[in-house]
């Protein structure tokens, strides 16, 4: 693990000593609107140069942060207002989708929190909240709590523990393959769960009509 973190924090060392603060901001707002670059190894080996006096920390931290919100609330813009055709061209069931718009209003502000800490989910948190039309304001909330919890615990982690930080990288990314198995179970149960609340909810109704 910790020879994989040195590779690609070297590999992205040449963008920092082209571009600096740019690199991070470009690469961190680019993560947010669903293209997959470096974000969070550029944030790293930024804060590695603000350890070692060639750059300033807080200024990392303040460009990073803002590249974060502003990239994702584009990701959430073109999820809302384009994004819907891609789910009408995957002919995805009105009722099923329905569901999933109720259950990323009530429990999508958590999702917005936690995806920021996982390869993947970071890029798309922000086009999904768009797709599944996620209250603007609940998603700016934990977007923005997301993007200052995320460049915090990577930028002071990594300015204050130095390369050691492989050793917190490595509790993230080694149960990766079980992470994602259990959260789709999780989320699959939870959707289980409100459904069937839903249903019992709504034969309670009917019977008291009656």
């Amino acid at each position: 693990m910790a020879q994989r973190v040195e590779r690609s924090l070297e590999a992205v060392q040449p963008l920092l000593e082209h571009y600096g603060y740019g690199a991070s901001i470009v690469a961190v707002f680019a993560e947010g609107v669903g293209i997959p670059l470096p974000g969070q190894t550029l944030l790293m080996a930024s804060s590695l140069e603000a350890a070692a006096g060639r750059m300033n920390i807080m200024l990392v931290l303040l460009f990073v942060t803002a590249s974060a919100i502003t990239g994702n609330s584009i990701g959430y813009a073109i999820g809302r207002w384009g994004g819907r055709a891609a789910l009408t061209k995957l002919k995805v069931n009105p009722i099923r989708q329905q569901h999933l718009e109720g259950l990323f209003e009530r429990r999508g502000g958590p999702v917005i929190l936690v995806a920021r800490f996982v390869d993947g989910l970071r890029q798309l948190n922000g086009i999904v909240a768009g797709i599944l039309k996620m209250h603007w304001w609940v998603f700016t909330a934990y977007n923005v709590a997301g993007a200052i919890l995320w460049s915090s615990v990577w930028g002071l982690g990594t300015y204050y523990l130095g390369r050691d930080i492989h050793v917190f990288a490595d509790f993230f990314h080694r149960p990766k393959r079980s992470l994602y198995v259990l959260s789709a179970i999780a989320a699959v149960a939870l959707v289980a769960y409100l459904l069937r609340r839903r249903q019992i909810r709504g034969d309670g109704l009917g019977e008291a009509d009656l």
